[in-house]
Parts: C-alpha cells; sequence; structure tokens
C-alpha cells in the first residue's frame, strides 16, 4: 500500500526498558526505513504524544544514573525523532477514523510481511484481491490520510491532476458524413450513447463507442467521488484531467474545442454550478510539449504543483475492468514514483505550472 498508518501506545517512553528496548529499536529501524520512502504516517491519536517523549528525554537527560540509563535515553530520542520525521496526521484536528494498520506498544513488532507490503513501490490488482472497494480502502484511503496530514497547516496539496491522452479519442463524438469525419460538438455524449452511427467506421459492423466511453468513465467516477469525499478544510481545490487536444489544428482555447471540453465535464461530473469545488478537463496543444514523446508515455496521477506524491498507472485512468465495475483492471499496475531524478516529473511539473 502507498502508505503505512501507524501510532504509538500512549505514555510508552514510561514502559520502555532495558528488557524491551530491542524491540523498540527494531520498530525504530523499520520506521526509519518507510521514512527514507515517504511511505509512513503518524498518526497522533493523543495530541500530547511527543510532548511525553520529550519531557521524558529531558527528565533522564538531567539524573542519568547509570549506562542503562543511557541507553534507555537515546531510544526515546529515537524514536522522538522517528515520529517527527514521518508524515503526521493530528486525530484531534479532524473528526474522520482513520485506519491504522500498525500500533506499537513494548511488545509487538512490524513483522517483514507487514513491513514488506508497504515498503514496495509497485501494485498490481492482486494486491487487492482485484477488488475496486478494497481498492478504496487500502489505496485510496490512504492516500486521503497523506492529503489530510500535508494539509492540516495550508493546501500543500492543492490540486490532484490526471494525465489521460487516450480520454479525448474514446468520448469524443463524431460521425462519417459525406466521405468525412465530422465531430458532434452540439451533441452530448448521453444522446452520442443512443446513436449507433457514432464513431462508427465504415468498414466495421458497428460502433465500439459505448465500450470506449465506458473504460473512462468508471475509473473516472471512482477518482472524482473520492476527491469528494475528502472535508473541504483539505480536499484540493482543483481536480483536472488532461487529455488530447480534440481538434489538434485548433488552440485548445478556440470555441470548438471549448465546447467539446464542455460536454465532457457534463458528462463526467454532472452538474457542478453549486459546488465550490470544481473538476475539470483541460487539453494540451502541442506547442506545450517540448518532446516529440512526451505524450505517449504519460498516465500520471500528480498530486500538487510540486508532486508531493506522482503515482503512474500502467493503463491511466482505465483502471476498472470494463465488464465487471467492481473489479480493478487485470493488467494495469500503480507505480509511486519518489525518483527526484526522474524526468517525467520536471516535465509533469511544467505543465501544471501552466494550469
Amino acid at each position: 500500500m502507498p502508505f503505512l498508518t501507524y501510532s504509538i501506545e500512549e505514555r510508552i517512553c514510561d514502559k520502555i526498558s532495558i528488557d524491551n528496548k530491542n524491540n523498540v529499536d527494531q520498530f525504530i529501524n523499520r520506521i526509519e526505513d518507510l521514512n527514507y520512502k515517504s511511505k509512513a504516517i503518524f498518526i497522533a491519536e493523543n495530541k500530547n504524544t511527543i510532548d511525553h517523549l520529550s519531557k521524558k528525554f529531558i527528565e533522564m537527560s538531567k539524573k542519568i544514573e547509570s549506562g542503562d540509563d543511557h541507553i534507555i535515553r537515546d531510544t526515546i530520542f529515537r524514536l522522538t525523532q522517528i515520529l517527527n520525521e514521518s508524515y503526521f496526521y493530528d486525530q484531534s484536528k479532524n473528526n474522520e477514523e482513520v485506519k491504522i494498520d500498525f500500533k506499537k506498544n513494548v511488545s509487538n513488532e512490524i513483522n517483514k510481511k507487514l513491513f514488506f507490503k508497504y515498503n514496495k513501490d509497485v501494485f498490481d490488482p492482486s494486491n487487492f484481491d482485484k477488488s475496486v472497494d478494497k481498492f478504496k480502502e487500502d489505496f485510496l484511503d490512504k492516500i486521503k490520510t497523506f492529503i489530510i496530514s500535508m494539509n492540516s497547516e495550508k493546501k500543500v496539496i492543492n490540486s490532484i491532476c490526471i494525465f489521460h491522452k487516450e480520454l479525448t479519442n474514446y468520448l469524443l463524438p463524431w460521425k462519417i458524413v459525406d466521405n468525412k469525419r465530422v465531430i458532434l460538438i452540439n451533441q452530448s455524449i448521453e444522446t452520442s450513447l443512443k446513436d449507433p452511427l457514432v464513431q462508427k467506421d465504415p468498414k466495421k459492423h458497428r460502433s465500439w463507442y459505448p465500450e470506449n466511453v465506458k473504460k473512462i468513465t468508471e475509473g473516472t467516477k471512482i477518482l472524482f467521488n473520492w476527491w469528494n469525499s475528502i472535508s473541504e478544510k483539505f480536499r484540493p481545490e482543483k481536480f483536472l484531467i488532461v487529455s488530447d487536444n480534440p481538434h489538434p489544428n485548433l488552440s485548445k482555447t478556440h470555441h470548438k474545442n471549448f465546447q467539446i471540453k464542455k460536454i465532457y465535464e457534463d458528462y463526467l461530473f454532472g452538474n457542478q454550478e453549486i459546488n465550490k469545488f470544481k473538476a475539470n478537463v483541460n487539453f494540451l496543444d502541442k506547442s506545450e510539449l517540448n518532446k516529440d514523446q512526451w505524450w505517449k508515455h504519460k498516465r500520471h496521477f500528480a498530486f500538487g504543483k510540486l508532486l508531493s506524491l506522482l503515482i503512474w498507472s500502467e493503463f491511466g485512468i482505465e483502471f476498472i475492468n470494463e465488464k465487471d465495475n467492481t473489479k480493478l483492471n487485470s493488467k494495469n499496475q500503480f507505480i509511486i514514483d519518489n525518483n527526484p531524478e526522474n524526468e517525467h516529473r520536471q516535465e509533469i511539473m511544467d505543465i501544471i505550472e501552466n494550469f
């Protein structure tokens, strides 16, 4: 899963002894490794937890009586340090229940199976038993917790940007008229779905438009509803899907492209006039791309202008099984990209900056 959520037993510092400090040290080492990959979120169930540890450290520093006291003091210091280095989620500032994967006491431990479950970057449908509900709980809800932890003081993550080049081609309503392809800029997707001639190739026995639309809408609906489920206090203000320019020879701001944009938004997101937070579709012009191959490989979910989190989805937004929307697309995988040297990151940041 993308993040381990953990907490510690209240006043654990009073229970650490020379007999159990090795167990606590092992826990510290595990969290240090997860922190190195930005994969641990400390859930502060009690806002005084870190204060207790700090006060205990200072108290012991003033009256160290033995080598054992010195060792225990150093363990408490390291424990405080790893808590501060994890992402911080203050339970007292948010009434929403958070799933805690591990609650540390002086005797339990993060075993190898649990550690490796979270210390990975690649996730395929088998990690969620191919279940959409399990994916929501174990993947999306963890990202929600991460967003809340980042946005507690100010909205560091104020946008969710989804790159999916194929969305335009799959949703675009067009017909062959007098041997020419004509884009229907005044016809809703609902109407187009009832029209057997939309996206009908004369050489094919039927149109695959309904299937194409479903490929896009199922994943979009999951992400859009999930974004709306985040409390307004912490929710990123922008939810944006970026796709290809429907009329590549026209500017993306041309009225024909603007009309297509509205058709897409009305179908994917419904009536948003009364909503404070609005989801949008935006198009990329070729002039905005600095490399010919740029678009082919961008199927990323980008969180925030500084990419606090970047996820590559092999099939982009098409991560739902088109024949059974309770299951994930069995061929898709999600990869967490934490590598600052990856060229994709800088290229995506440059595009988001323009939005």
